[in-house]
């Protein structure tokens, strides 16, 4: 889940970043965000490194074409830099990654901008909860960003009653919990205090990862997923995925 989101600059660059905290994932978590000059335009395909305050451990990634770029990281304090020809470095310190309870999260009410669940919710019982605890460490008029699992779907189809994926040595996915909700589920589970104010559909046309392991796979459902995700037929994605404004 991603929790913290403060926009800092530095020099010639301006990063939006985002501390990301682990739930019961290995003690890892990730650092995601968005490599930017000072009129907002993206730097792409530049070395990002996130150092280990306590360790000294540094962990490196490179923003995409788009200047994004996530960092998978152990639960800690990073100072996190990136260096780009042409622009100063830049650097930013006290970026935590923590480790905490979905439903419990260890974070005064308020903290941040925006929280950002991917890959989780879809593995937590008591997803109300989940839910009221992201809206209620988000600022009023900031955002909650979830995905969710949805039944009606290819991949759900797949995921229900196909066989298990292996997910390591002796575990596959029947031993994980795993719960799937419905678009009509998620508008329910919508915290009191916040309103639904965007939806987008992940894999509508895509039924398994597989299908993009070619070249001409990747060019077909790419562009299919592109042109359906905002479509109606987003409420046949496999991820659903939802953007909820907090109110008060």
């Amino acid at each position: 889940m991603i929790f913290n989101c403060s926009r800092v600059s530095r020099g010639l660059l301006l990063i939006f970043l985002a501390a990301v905290s682990a739930f019961g994932q290995a003690n890892r978590g990730s650092i995601t965000g968005t490599v930017q000059d000072q009129s907002g335009a993206v730097v792409p395909n530049v070395p990002v490194e996130a150092r280990n305050v306590e360790t000294g451990a540094v962990f490196a990634a490179g923003a995409s074409t788009t200047g994004n770029f996530v960092i998978p990281v152990p639960a800690g304090s990073y100072e996190l830099s990136v260096t780009a020809a042409g622009f100063k470095k830049f650097v930013q310190t006290g970026v935590p990654v923590v480790e905490g309870s979905a439903t419990a999260l260890p974070f005064a009410d308020e903290s941040f901008d925006v929280t950002c669940s991917f890959k989780v919710l879809a593995h937590v019982p008591q997803i109300g909860a989940a839910l009221a605890e992201m809206a209620r460490v988000t600022r009023p008029g900031g955002h909650v960003i979830a995905e969710f699992y949805n039944p009606f779907s290819l991949r759900g189809l797949v995921k229900r009653y196909g066989p298990a994926g292996r997910i390591a040595s002796g575990t596959h996915e029947k031993h994980v919990y795993t719960r799937f909700d419905s678009p009509r589920q998620v508008r329910a589970l919508v915290p009191a205090n916040c309103r639904l104010v965007a939806e987008r559909g992940v894999r509508i046309a895509t039924p398994t990862a597989h299908m993009m392991k070619t070249e001409l796979g990747r060019r077909f459902f790419a562009g299919a997923e592109r042109w359906l995700c905002d479509s109606r037929l987003r409420v046949f994605a496999g991820f659903y995925v939802v953007a909820l404004e907090k109110l008060h």
